[in-house]
């Protein structure tokens, strides 16, 4: 984390926490998550405790409500059709200069999300491709 010049973290849909859980044990702090079905945070709750993790904030909002401050380095592993929709809200949550990996994209959805970030200011600095799944690194 600090080698990036990045230590502050979100993780927009969280899921099961994952990827708060690696954040945390990078060292990124402050480190936040937030997720819009409120068995999602249970499980990262649950996720966090067996890890032996504590740190991570936890929220319950969408895409469209959440009030946190931006952070340098946000994930988002959702739907491409989510993603495209609430590009500009995303956007938002990235402390400039940051960073913002875009992952859970089907290959042949990820040109329409390339274009959509790119034209909202954010630059493809990295892609990975695994089996039908894209994800992307922007710098804003």
């Amino acid at each position: 984390a600090q080698e990036h010049g990045t230590c502050s973290f979100l993780d927009a849909g969280c899921g099961s926490g994952i990827l708060s859980i690696g954040a945390r044990l990078l060292g990124y702090d402050p480190c936040d998550a937030f997720d819009n079905d409120p068995q999602c945070i249970t499980t990262s709750r649950e996720n966090m405790e067996i890890a032996g993790v504590e740190g991570v904030n936890l929220s319950i909002a969408d895409l469209a409500s959440y009030e946190g401050k931006p952070r340098k380095l946000v994930v988002a592993n959702i739907l491409a059709v989510v993603l495209d929709a609430y590009a500009e809200a995303v956007i938002t949550y990235v402390e400039r200069p940051g960073h913002l990996i875009l992952s859970g994209i089907l290959t042949e959805q990820y040109e329409g999300i390339l274009s959509r970030y790119t034209a909202l200011g954010c630059r493809e600095i990295g892609r990975k491709t695994i089996k039908e799944w894209t994800s992307g690194c922007f710098k804003l």
